[in-house]
């Protein structure tokens, strides 16, 4: 048998590693996407909240 065929615990290990490099980052790239789309909508959140306040503010400076 060829070392291909038959591979070492060092490779195997090297491999298990690998993958689960690979596994992470793309949960990381999934999880990053999400944070980003989660902080806009907070951002646009805060825009309209602070909106709301300054509408509020002159309103009550008018009366």
């Amino acid at each position: 048998m060829s070392e291909r065929e038959n591979p070492t615990h060092m490779e195997r290990a090297e491999r298990m590693v690998d993958d689960l490099a690979d596994h992470v980052g793309r949960v990381s790239s999934v999880v990053g996407a999400q944070v980003t789309r989660l902080m806009a909508r907070a951002r646009e959140k805060a825009k309209e909240i602070h909106a709301e306040a300054q509408a509020l503010r002159t309103s009550a400076r008018n009366q």
